[in-house]
């Protein structure tokens, strides 16, 4: 007689970023951690809000890219957190591209960022290209280039950035 053997498995349940962002959005602590399935696109006059203490898990590769608004809002007790996929090596990076609102980083942590989609404009961890923004106690951990700002208008504060290389 053969035995045949079954597994039984749990639903997991995740909440996943929408690749395209095209009306204002909130992130929330208690719907937290988010996932990003690839690239995720800000659109123009769109706003994506963040929670404190919010995770993001991005996989290889994969950008924040914002053509709108992007609020992070951490505090120094509940930091945002974003970082790669637990086996992913690293992600892309948030980049701000023609951003038609001012953006706010704050108290955000940034692990294994490396550069966004178009290398020439995208190079750092955060990209800011013809865009606005405020950094303030950013903390840029084990990335290639902490920030790369080309035809912008940007304010640092109080940030801790790390690279792996010179220059």
């Amino acid at each position: 007689m053969q035995v045949i053997q079954f597994s039984i498995f749990e639903p997991l349940l995740i909440n996943l970023i929408p690749s395209v962002i095209s009306k204002d959005t909130l992130l929330t602590f208690s719907n937290s951690p988010y996932y990003a399935s690839g690239n995720v696109i800000i659109d123009t006059n769109t706003a994506l809000q963040v929670e404190e203490g919010v995770e993001i898990y991005m996989p290889t590769d994969a950008s924040l890219v914002v053509h709108g608004k992007l609020q992070i809002n951490g505090t120094e007790q509940n930091p945002v957190i974003i970082k790669p996929y637990e086996f992913a090596p690293n992600w892309g990076a948030i980049c701000f591209v023609n951003a038609s609102d001012s953006s706010v980083l704050s108290n955000v942590i940034i692990k294994g960022a490396t550069r966004g989609i178009d290398f020439s404009r995208d190079k750092a961890a955060i990209s800011a290209f013809h865009s606005r923004l405020s950094i303030t106690h950013v903390r840029i951990e084990n990335c290639q280039a902490p920030v790369y700002i080309q035809y912008g208008k940007v304010a640092i504060k109080d940030c801790h950035l790390e690279s792996e290389a010179a220059g």
